[in-house]
C-alpha cells in the first residue's frame, strides 16, 4: 500500500500545471513543508517601505534595498507605486484574480523584480499574450541580425537605425514578429535614485552547519548601499548576458525579460519546435539562469500567487527537424531552433490568494562553489537555492524567511532508483546480521563437544560472552529482521515487474530477453532467500544452546552484577571526593581550578571507559536496571564537572572585568555602564546550575559580584559635583580610610574600592544627600539674593489725590509665597547647620515682606474706604466727632509710612524699616475702631430706612456721604425702587421729586399729588418718596376707576390716559365686580345672567386684540398685551364656572381665586382702597410701582399656587414652591407679588453667605413690609440655615402676635404693617447642594 500511493503521487513529475499537490522525482508524497526550510535570523528584520527590492549576490548574501516615496520621486518606474510602497501592475493583476474583492488586501504586494531578470508584469489580456506567443522565423533572424546578441557579437550596434528599419518591415510582413529585446528596452533593477538604506543576510555556503544563525546588517552609509547597489546591477548584467547566451525563440526570451509587456506573460511554447508542456501564463515571476537551464518561480495568475519551480532546459534536436528549420528561415541556421527546449517542474505546490500580510518577495541565489552531486560524486555543479521574505504577524516587518534548496530537489532519484538503493542496503545488513548469529550459535565451544555442556565443566570467558551476545541478539532483532526479509522479498519483486513492464512487447508481440535491471532483481531476490534460510537455521537453534549454557550464563551474570556494583561504588567515591577537593573553594583560583577540572576529566573518561565494557556484559545477561543507576551517576558526575568549569569560567571573567575597572581613572569612571555589565554578571551567575548554589567557590564570587554592585552605586553619587572637601573628610572618619586630597592624577576606582564602600551603604548616601542638599541650598540662597535685590514695591495713585498706595506686582507676589516656602523647607532640614544664619535672615527679612504686604494691603482698603466719610463727608463728622479725630491721626501716620516705603522702594529693604510693622499694626487697629463705629452708624440708618439693607455697603456710603445732594442720591433709586428707573428733578440744585420713570420707559408725574422736595436726612427723604409713590398711585387708582366707570368712552381710549399698573389693577377690579354681579343674578333667577357676561368678556377681548394688530408704541402694546394676558385668564375662569354650573359665590372654585375688589375695609387705613381677596385670606394692596413690566400666562397650576402661596401668608408660614429647574417657581413667585402691588427682593443663595447676611435680610423684609424669593435656598451651609429659620420665626411670630415690633439679635426692630413674606425654591438635583 505505500508503494503505491508514493508511485501515485510522484506521478506527475512531469506534469504541466494540472496537478494542484506539490510534486517531485522521489519515492515519497512531498508537501510545500516538508522541502522550504525555515530560516532563522537574528537582528532587526527589513520593514515595509514604499517599495521593497530583493536580491542574492555571490549567491550567499541576501541584500533588501528599500525606498521611501522621496527616494522614488522622479522615477518614471515607480509612477506606480502606490502609498505603500507597491507595484500598481501586481495590484492591478491581484485585483482581477480576486475578482470582487473578496480576497485578502492586494495592495500590500511588494515588487521584488531585483532577484533575477524578470521585472513586475504590466496590465494586459491574458489571451493576447496568448496569442503573440507565435514567432516567425523572420523575427529570430532579425534578432541574429541586428540585435547585439551572442551571434553577431554586437557588430549591428553601429547600424542601428538601418536594423530597425528591417525590424518594423519584417513585423508588417508578420504579424506574428516578435522582435528581440534591446538594451535600452530592459527594465531597471532599482529606481534612478539610490536607496538611503540597505539590509544584508550573510546566508553561508550550502550544506553549512546547523549552529551557523545568519544576522541582518543594517547598512546605512552612502558608500556601503552604493557598493551593494553596483554587485547588484551587475549580477543583474551578468544573468540578462547568460540568458541571451541561450539562443531562445524570441518570443520566449521577450517574456523572460520584459513580463511586463503583459499582464501575464506566456510562456507557451510553439508546438512546431518546443514540447507542448509549459508553466500556465503568468506575471511577476523570478527568473534565474544556472548554466543552459533557466529557471522561473512564482508569480501571478488568473488563479492566484504561484508556489512552484519550473526549469526550462534544452533538447537536442533530431536531424530532420534541424534541416527543416533551416528550410523554415531560408538561411543555414536560426538561433534557437539547432534544438529544442523542454520545461519540466522541478517543484510544484499550490496556487494560494496573497497572505494576510501580503505576498512575499523572493529571489535566486546560485553558489559559486560547486557542490558535488549525489548521484556522481565526481562531478560539481552550481547549487541553487531560492529565499523568500514574507511578514509575520504585526505586518511591517519581513521577519519570516525560509529557503527552497532547488539543487538538492533536482538530484533526488527516481522512485524505482531509491527502492533499489534502499534495498540494496538493507539486504547487506540482513545478509550480515543472519551470517553472524548463525555462526554464533553453531560454533562449538571449548570443551563442550558438539555443544552439551555440564556445570562443573570450564567454559572460554570469551566464547561464553560471544554466545550469550547472539543469543542476545536473536531475542532483540529477531523480529525487526523477520520484518525486513520480508519488505526486501516485496521490493525485489516490485522491481522485477517493474523492469519487465518498462521493456514492453517486442514488434511480433512477444516477450524479450529479461532485461539487465530485472537479472538483477532476480538474482538479489535469491540473496534474500539464502538469508533468510540462515537466519531460519539460527532461530532454529537458539533454544537448545541457551538451555545449554544457561548455568554457567547465570553464573556469569552473577559475576557481573559484582562489577557493577564496584565500579558504582568507585563513582561515587570520586563524586564525593571531587564535590569536597579544593576546586568548589573560591580560595583555589581560576588557574589551579583548571588544572583540577582538567584531571578530574581525565578520570571520567577512564570510568566510562570501564562502564562500557560493563555495560555490554549486562545487555547480554539481561541486568542492565543496575548498570542504568550507575550510567545515572556517571552521568550525574560529568554534568556537575562540566557546570562546575563553566562556573570557574564565569568567576574568570568577572575576575577580569573587575581587574580592568579597577584601573579606570577617577574622571574616567562611568558607573552606569558598570553596572550593566554587573548586571548581566549577575544575571549569568543566576543562570547557572542550581546544583552549585550550595557550593563555598558559588557563594563567595556572588558575594564578590553583589559587593562590587553594591559599590558602585556608591561610586557614582560620590561622582556628583555637589562634594565637596568637607563631605570627602566625612567620608573618610566614616571608613576610617585615609583619602587624598586634593585626588592625586592616578587616583582610580581601585582607591574607592579600598573604603570597602559596600560595608558603608547608608553612610555614603547620607553623606551624598547632605552634599546634594547643602548645594541646592546654596544655589537656592544664591538666587534668592539676586532675585530679591530688584524686586520693588509697586505704587498706584489714589483718586485724585496726592496719595500713592502700594501694592506688588502679581509675579512678585508668587515669588514671594513661592520663596517663603522654599526658606521654610530649608529650616526643615536636618542639613541646616552650614548656612543657618543666611538661612534665618531670609526667613526673617521675607516674612516681613509678608507682614508689611499683608497689613499695609489691609490698612489701605480701610483707609480708602473710610477716607471718603471721615474726611469728606460732614454728616460723619457731625454724628463721629471723636471717630474722625482718630482717623484724622490715622491718616497722617498711614501718609507717612507710604512715604517711606515710596522713598525706599525696594521690597526686603523697605519692609525691614524699624518700626515700620509696629505702625501698620497699630493703624490697623484703630481702623478697626472706626469700622465698628461707622457700621453701628449705618445700622442706625437701616433701621429708619430699612430698604437699605438691601443696598451694597459701598453705595450705600455713597448714599449717605451724598445725601445733601439728592441729584447723587437719585442716581440710586432703582436699588431702592425696583420699578423705578430714575426721578425728574426740578430746582437749582435739583431737589424736588416732580415725576419718576419706569424701567420700561413709562412716566409717571406726580400730578395728583404734587411734587416732594428732597431735603433733610437721607434716610428721612427716601421714607417720604416711597410713602409719596404710593400716595400717587392710590390717587391715580381712584381717578382710573372713576374714569372707567363714568367716563362713558370705550376701554380702547380708557386705557391710554392712564399708568399701566393702575390700569391693570382696574380690568381686575371691574372683573370680580361683574362675575359676582353675575352670581347674584343667578341667585335671584337670572340663568343666563353668567352667560352674558362672558360674552361681553370676550367682545372687550376682541376689542383688545384688534387693538393690539394696529400701529401702537412699544408701552402701549405691552400695557394692552398685559391686559389681554389676565383677562384671558378671567375669560377663561368664566368658562369654567359655566360649564361646571357653579351659581353661588362661595363655591371654592370662586373663593379660590384672586379677587381685587374696591371697597372699604374694617381697620384699614384708607376709607376706601384695593383689597385683594383668595379664600379666606386678605391683602391690601400695597401700590408698589411695577412699571410696565410682563406678566405671566396664568394656568390653572399658577391659580392652585397662587391659592397655596396667600393662605401660607394668612397663616403666617413661608412658602416653598417645588419644582424642576426652570419651570417658573421665581417667576411665579414674582407674579403673585405683581398681583398684590408688594416689593419682592430674589437673594440668589450661596454657600459665602453667613448668618449676618441673612439676618439683616430678614430685618430689611420685616421693616419694609417685603416678599423675599430665596433662590437655591439649600445652598446654604448647614449651620446658616440653622440660625436664619430662628431668625424668620422671630419675624413670624412678631407678626402672628398683631405686634409692632420684632425682636432679633437682642435688638428691637420696627415691624412694617403689611408684614413680610419669604419663599424658597431649591434643586436638589444640582451638585453641591446642603
Amino acid at each position: 500500500a505505500g508503494v503505491a500511493a508514493a508511485a501515485g503521487a510522484g506521478g506527475g513529475g512531469g506534469g504541466g500545471g494540472g496537478s494542484r499537490m506539490p510534486v517531485r522525482a522521489s519515492p515519497f508524497a512531498m508537501h510545500a513543508e516538508d522541502v522550504w526550510r525555515p530560516l532563522r535570523a537574528a537582528g532587526i528584520a527589513p520593514s515595509a517601505r514604499s517599495r521593497i527590492a530583493a536580491t542574492v549576490l555571490a549567491g550567499t548574501k541576501l541584500v533588501v534595498f528599500g525606498f521611501t516615496e522621496v527616494d522614488l520621486a522622479g522615477d518614471e518606474d515607480a509612477e506606480g507605486l502606490g502609498e505603500d510602497g507597491n507595484d500598481d501592475a501586481v495590484d492591478a493583476a491581484l485585483a482581477e484574480v480576486d475578482g470582487d474583492g473578496g480576497g485578502e488586501d492586494p495592495a500590500q504586494a511588494v515588487d521584488h523584480e531585483a532577484g533575477g531578470v524578470s521585472p513586475t508584469p504590466q496590465p494586459r489580456d491574458a489571451e493576447a499574450a496568448e496569442g503573440g506567443a507565435a514567432a516567425s522565423p523572420a523575427a529570430d533572424q532579425g534578432h541574429a541580425a541586428g540585435d547585439g546578441g551572442p551571434q553577431d557579437g554586437g557588430a549591428a550596434d553601429a547600424s542601428a537605425a538601418d536594423e530597425e528599419a528591417r525590424r518594423i518591415a519584417d513585423a508588417d510582413a508578420a504579424d506574428e514578429a516578435v522582435p528581440r529585446v534591446r538594451d535600452h528596452q530592459l527594465p531597471q533593477l532599482l529606481p534612478g535614485k539610490a536607496p538611503a538604506d540597505a539590509w544584508v543576510l550573510e546566508l553561508g555556503e550550502p550544506g553549512a552547519a546547523s549552529s551557523f544563525l545568519p544576522t541582518w546588517q543594517y547598512v546605512t552609509d552612502d558608500a556601503g548601499v552604493k557598493a551593494l547597489v553596483d554587485e547588484a546591477e551587475a549580477t543583474r548584467a551578468r544573468q540578462v548576458a547568460a540568458l541571451r547566451n541561450l539562443d531562445l525563440p524570441a518570443h520566449l526570451e521577450r517574456s523572460l525579460l520584459i513580463p511586463a509587456e503583459a499582464r501575464f506573460s506566456s510562456l507557451r511554447p510553439r508546438s512546431a519546435d518546443l514540447e507542448a508542456v509549459a508553466p500556465e501564463p503568468r506575471g511577476a515571476f523570478e527568473t534565474h539562469v544556472v548554466g543552459d537551464c533557466v529557471y522561473i518561480y512564482g508569480g501571478v495568475s488568473v488563479d492566484g500567487l504561484h508556489d512552484d519551480v519550473w526549469r526550462l532546459r534544452p533538447v537536442p534536436a533530431a536531424a530532420g527537424e534541424a534541416a527543416a528549420a533551416r528550410r523554415g528561415t531560408g538561411g543555414p541556421s536560426v538561433p534557437g531552433l539547432s534544438h529544442k527546449w523542454k520545461w519540466e517542474l522541478v517543484y510544484g505546490g499550490l496556487a494560494r490568494q496573497p497572505g494576510q500580510h501580503g505576498p512575499p518577495i523572493y529571489a535566486f541565489g546560485s553558489s559559486r562553489r560547486a557542490a558535488p552531486t549525489a548521484l556522481d560524486p565526481g562531478v560539481s555543479v552550481p547549487h541553487l537555492r531560492l529565499f523568500e521574505l514574507s511578514r509575520g504577524v504585526l505586518g511591517d516587518l519581513f521577519d519570516l524567511a525560509r529557503v527552497l534548496d532547488v539543487s538538492g530537489l533536482e538530484r533526488r532519484d527516481g522512485f524505482n532508483e531509491a527502492v533499489a538503493r534502499h534495498a540494496e542496503a538493507e539486504l547487506a545488513k540482513a545478509d550480515e546480521m543472519a551470517r553472524r548469529l548463525h555462526v554464533g550459535l553453531h560454533k562449538q565451544l571449548p570443551g563442550a563437544p558438539e555443544g552439551a555442556l555440564h556445570d562443573d565443566e570450564t567454559v572460554d570467558e570469551a566464547s561464553l560472552h560471544r554466545v550469550m551476545r547472539a543469543l542476545h541478539d536473536v531475542r532483540v532483532y529477531g523480529d525487526a529482521l523477520d520484518f525486513n526479509i520480508e519488505q526486501l522479498r516485496e521490493a525485489y519483486l516490485h522491481l522485477e515487474r517493474a523492469a519487465v513492464n518498462a521493456a514492453g512487447l517486442n514488434a511480433d508481440g512477444t516477450a524479450p530477453a529479461p532485461s539487465a535491471a530485472a537479472m538483477l532483481a532476480r538474482k538479489n531476490l535469491g540473496k534474500v532467500e539464502a538469508a533468510a534460510d540462515t537466519w531460519a537455521a539460527a532461530k532454529k537453534v537458539a533454544p537448545a544452546v541457551k538451555k545449554a549454557i544457561k548455568h554457567h550464563a547465570e553464573a556469569e551474570g552473577l559475576q557481573v552484577a559484582e562489577r557493577v556494583r564496584a565500579l558504582g561504588v568507585r563513582v561515587s567515591e570520586w563524586r564525593e571526593g571531587f564535590r569536597a577537593g579544593a576546586v568548589t573553594r573560591y580560595e583555589t583560583g581560576v588557574n589551579e581550578a583548571y588544572v583540577t577540572c582538567e584531571a578530574a576529566h581525565t578520570e571520567l573518561e577512564e570510568l566510562h571507559t570501564e562502564y562500557g565494557a560493563v555495560l555490554e556484559l549486562a545487555e547480554i545477561c539481561e541486568n542492565t536496571e543496575a548498570a542504568e543507576g550507575l550510567r545515572r551517576a556517571l552521568d550525574d558526575a560529568r554534568a556537575e564537572l562540566v557546570v562546575l568549569k563553566g562556573l570557574w569560567d564565569l568567576a574568570a571573567v568577572v575576575e577580569a572585568f573587575i581587574a580592568d575597572w579597577e584601573e579606570t581613572l577617577w574622571t574616567n569612571i562611568d558607573t552606569a555602564a558598570m553596572e550593566e555589565e554587573t548586571k548581566q554578571l549577575s544575571k549569568a551567575l543566576r543562570g547557572q546550575d542550581k546544583r552549585l548554589r550550595e557550593m563555598p567557590v558559588y557563594k563567595s564570587l556572588e558575594q564578590s559580584i553583589k559587593n562590587f554592585s553594591i559599590a558602585l552605586p556608591c561610586v557614582g553619587d560620590l561622582k556628583v559635583p555637589a562634594m565637596r572637601d568637607r563631605h570627602w573628610m566625612q567620608l573618610a572618619r566614616i571608613t576610617e580610610k585615609e583619602i587624598p586630597l586634593p585626588f592625586p592624577e592616578d587616583f582610580a576606582l581601585s582607591h574607592l574600592l579600598a573604603l570597602q564602600l559596600h560595608k558603608f551603604v547608608d553612610d555614603v548616601g547620607e553623606v551624598v544627600d547632605r552634599a546634594v542638599k547643602e548645594d541646592k541650598m546654596e544655589q537656592q540662597l544664591a538666587k534668592l539674593s539676586s532675585v530679591w535685590e530688584t524686586v520693588e514695591f509697586a505704587f498706584e495713585q489714589h483718586r485724585d489725590t496726592d496719595v500713592m498706595l502700594m501694592s506688588m506686582k502679581e509675579e512678585d507676589f508668587d515669588a514671594l509665597e513661592e520663596n517663603q516656602l522654599l526658606v521654610q523647607g530649608m529650616m526643615a532640614s536636618k542639613y541646616l547647620s552650614t548656612f543657618e544664619e543666611e538661612v534665618t535672615r531670609w526667613q526673617r527679612e521675607l516674612s516681613n515682606v509678608s507682614d508689611v504686604l499683608t497689613t499695609m494691603g489691609e490698612v489701605q482698603r480701610r483707609w480708602a474706604y473710610l477716607e471718603t466719610l471721615f474726611i469728606g463727608s460732614d454728616e460723619v463728622k457731625k454724628e463721629l466727632p471723636e471717630d474722625a479725630e482718630r482717623f484724622t491721626g490715622i491718616d497722617a501716620m498711614f501718609k507717612t509710612c507710604l512715604a517711606g516705603v515710596l522713598e525706599e522702594k525696594n521690597a526686603v529693604r523697605a519692609s525691614n524699616r524699624p518700626g515700620l510693622i509696629a505702625d501698620l499694626n497699630d493703624m490697623s487697629d484703630k481702623l478697626e475702631l472706626c469700622e465698628k463705629a461707622l457700621a453701628d452708624f449705618l445700622e442706625s440708618k437701616k433701621r429708619i430706612f430699612p430698604r437699605f439693607y438691601f443696598v451694597a455697603t459701598a453705595m450705600l456710603l455713597d448714599i449717605l456721604s451724598n445725601g445733601n445732594r439728592p441729584n447723587v442720591v437719585a442716581q440710586h433709586v432703582n436699588t431702592l425702587l425696583q420699578g423705578v428707573k430714575s426721578l425728574e428733578l426740578s430746582g437749582d440744585p435739583p431737589s424736588v421729586v416732580e415725576a419718576m420713570t419706569s424701567n420700561e420707559g413709562e412716566v409717571v408725574p406726580f400730578s395728583k399729588t404734587g411734587s416732594l422736595p428732597l431735603k433733610g436726612k437721607v434716610e428721612i427723604y427716601l421714607n417720604d418718596l416711597i410713602t409719596k409713590v404710593r400716595d400717587e398711585l392710590h390717587t391715580q387708582l381712584k381717578l382710573a376707576l372713576e374714569d372707567y366707570r363714568t367716563g362713558g368712552r370705550p376701554r380702547t381710549e380708557w386705557l391710554f390716559d392712564h399708568v399701566a399698573q393702575m390700569v391693570l389693577v382696574t380690568t381686575q377690579i371691574e372683573w370680580t365686580e361683574n362675575t359676582e354681579k353675575a352670581f347674584d343674578k343667578l341667585a335671584a333667577g337670572n340663568a343666563s345672567a353668567m352667560k352674558k357676561y362672558s360674552d361681553e368678556q370676550v367682545e372687550m377681548l376682541s376689542g383688545l386684540i384688534v387693538l393690539v394688530q394696529g400701529k401702537l408704541e412699544g408701552l402701549q402694546r405691552r400695557k394692552i398685551m398685559n391686559m389681554i394676558t389676565l383677562e384671558t385668564h378671567s375669560r377663561d375662569i368664566n368658562v369654567m364656572l359655566i360649564n361646571d354650573q357653579i351659581t353661588h359665590k362661595d363655591n371654592f372654585k370662586w373663593a379660590s381665586q384672586l379677587k381685587t375688589k374696591w371697597l372699604s375695609y374694617p381697620d384699614a387705613a384708607a376709607p376706601v382702597d384695593c383689597h385683594i381677596f383668595n379664600c379666606d385670606a386678605h391683602f391690601q394692596y400695597s401700590y408698589e410701582y411695577l412699571g410696565n413690566a410682563g406678566r405671566l400666562v396664568i394656568t390653572p397650576l399658577t391659580d392652585r399656587i397662587y391659592t397655596t402661596a396667600t393662605q401660607a401668608c394668612h397663616l403666617v408660614l413661608g412658602c416653598a414652591p417645588a419644582g424642576p429647574a426652570g419651570t417658573g417657581k421665581t417667576e411665579t413667585t414674582k407674579d403673585l407679588s405683581a398681583q398684590l402691588g408688594k416689593a419682592v427682593y430674589v437673594i440668589n443663595c450661596g454657600p459665602e453667605m453667613d448668618y449676618r447676611t441673612m439676618g439683616d435680610i430678614f430685618k430689611g423684609l420685616a421693616s419694609a413690609g417685603a416678599w423675599g424669593c430665596f433662590d437655591e435656598f439649600n445652598r446654604l451651609l448647614a449651620e446658616v440655615l440653622s440660625v436664619c429659620s430662628t431668625q424668620y420665626k422671630s419675624v413670624l411670630d412678631a407678626i402672628r402676635a398683631d405686634s409692632t415690633t420684632y425682636r432679633m439679635e437682642g435688638v428691637d426692630y420696627t415691624l412694617h404693617p403689611d408684614g413680610c413674606m419669604a419663599f424658597i425654591t431649591m434643586n436638589p438635583g444640582y451638585l453641591g447642594r446642603t
